[in-house]
């Protein structure tokens, strides 16, 4: 950062991809697209709650699009109501949550309708991966939540189910 507290990466992206910026704490994704301009707006004590996305490309609207998501389904609040989730859901309750989350989260990205294709692919791709890998990883939470050894969360064979249900390809 400069005195006034600006920045001016200049990176060459040869294809659309997501990137991570940090600052201190902080951490938001973008969104790039070869050739964008993207300029960020935020204030440094409420970064996610203020961001700002301008500038010219794909990428602007995509990252716009990250923000509101990130506020809205993985803020601290958030992950706290899905902690108490975890804790408290018997395993099938909790399958049952977290594919609503996904249902929720999938008409959020379709609602958007001036997202670039192939970032609405990524997308996609990127819920369906988090509600397996959430769902993979409720036996262990679970058990440190409730303070019980990890053998003691049965969850049975036929909840694993979800994995053939995956579509990350």
């Amino acid at each position: 950062l400069d005195r006034q507290g600006n920045f001016q990466p200049k990176l060459n992206i040869e294809k659309a991809r997501p990137c991570y910026l940090r600052y201190g704490r902080e951490q938001s994704v973008v969104y790039l697209f070869p050739g964008d301009r993207i300029d960020l707006i935020a204030d440094a004590e409420s970064f996610d709650e203020t961001l700002v996305f301008t500038g010219y490309g794909s990428g602007v609207n995509a990252s716009q699009f990250l923000a509101a998501f990130f506020l809205k389904f993985e803020d601290k609040l958030f992950r706290r109501e899905a902690n108490n989730r975890i804790k408290e859901a018997s395993p099938a309750s909790y399958l049952e949550y977290l594919t609503r989350q996904k249902e929720f989260k999938l008409g959020f990205l379709e609602e958007n309708k001036d997202l670039p294709e192939d970032f609405v692919d990524y997308m996609a791709k990127r819920i369906e991966y988090m509600w397996g890998r959430d769902l993979l990883e409720y036996p262990v939470k679970h058990a440190y939540l409730n303070e019980l050894p990890y053998e003691r969360v049965p969850v049975g064979t036929s909840y694993y189910g979800f994995l053939n249900d995956l579509n990350i390809q």
